[in-house]
């Protein structure tokens, strides 16, 4: 009898415990709920969520519509895994740490055409995206940490990208909202590989936001150049040393058809914040190369740049 009571008083205690825990379906309703109470989407994505090894949780075939109708991103599965989600779910606040995968992103225009719209989605399949994200924060130091936002394209081109941010406080929301003025970049590492990347997904919406209502796109992009190398010949050698100018120069000259690797690398000491912005915001007047640069004092930027 003792040893009965002992197991009844156990599971009575353990069960507020395990109902307090985050599922995998509360996660993504409050994910559906974030998304359309931030009026990104109309209504909640369907799809049955899995609950994996690890507490980690995995939906498979969700498509994701735009609001005008007429695209829509398909991904192949999503998973993810974070710690203290149950103040994700409870309190709307973001999770500790976070690792997150998309496999298979694709985007779907919607042409008005049935073969056409079937034929596009079939040639996009053999051009999917993989994303994957991990972070975490640190509630002693109050530094973020992205220890990676990788996109993986086919080819092996690839976008990859880390950074630290200190003064990030994300223990309630109202101290989140005064990160905003706080937080600051220190350190911003970016790896990119094309070999067809640029051409294939960020030339068009590129060149036409550049372009728009351009009777000559050819001696526009010339101008375009031009305009660029200045700029950047402009930059203080201590925010861009002359390596890191010959580097974005070779990028400019490659342009439209940019084939190759860059790997950079950015510090800024101390860090690179919104508060930095707030004298010059203020100041009346057209801005001045030097008061632009002066905000980037403590900032280096070392690249390198390898065409195929």
């Amino acid at each position: 009898m003792m040893k009965l009571r002992g197991l009844v008083l156990g599971v009575l205690l353990v069960a507020p415990m395990t109902a307090q825990a985050a599922s995998c379906r509360d996660q993504w309703s409050s994910v559906n709920d974030m998304l359309v109470n931030s009026g990104a989407l109309e209504t909640g994505l369907p799809g049955l969520v899995r609950e994996g090894v690890n507490d980690t949780c995995r939906i498979s075939g969700v498509e994701i519509p735009t609001r005008d109708g007429h695209v829509s991103v398909a991904t192949k599965t999503i998973t993810w895994s974070g710690t203290d989600m149950e103040r994700f779910v409870n309190d709307g606040l973001p999770p500790t740490a976070l690792s997150l995968s998309i496999e298979g992103i694709s985007v779907r225009p919607e042409f008005g055409d049935k073969a056409l719209s079937y034929l596009n989605e079939v040639q996009s399949r053999g051009r999917t995206v993989d994303l994957a994200l991990s972070a975490n924060w640190d509630f002693e130091s109050r530094a973020l940490t992205l220890a990676a936002f990788n996109l993986e394209f086919p080819q092996e081109d690839h976008i990859r990208l880390s950074a630290d941010v200190e003064g990030v406080d994300l223990t309630s929301a109202s101290t989140i909202q005064l990160s905003v003025g706080s937080a600051t970049l220190t350190r911003f590492s970016a790896d990119i590989r094309s070999l067809r990347m640029f051409q294939d997904y960020f030339l068009q919406p590129l060149g036409l936001a550049l372009l728009n209502d351009s009777e000559d796109p050819a001696a526009k992009v010339l101008e375009l150049k031009d305009t660029a190398k200045t700029q950047i010949g402009f930059v203080p050698d201590s925010i861009l040393p002359t390596a890191s100018k010959e580097a974005f120069l070779q990028i400019v000259d490659a342009m439209p058809e940019l084939s190759g690797s860059l790997a950079l690398n950015a510090t800024a000491e101390p860090g690179l914040g919104a508060a930095r912005f707030i004298p010059l915001a203020m100041s009346v007047g057209r801005k001045s190369p030097q008061q632009i640069w002066e905000v980037f004092e403590g900032v280096r930027i070392d690249a390198t740049f390898d065409p195929f």
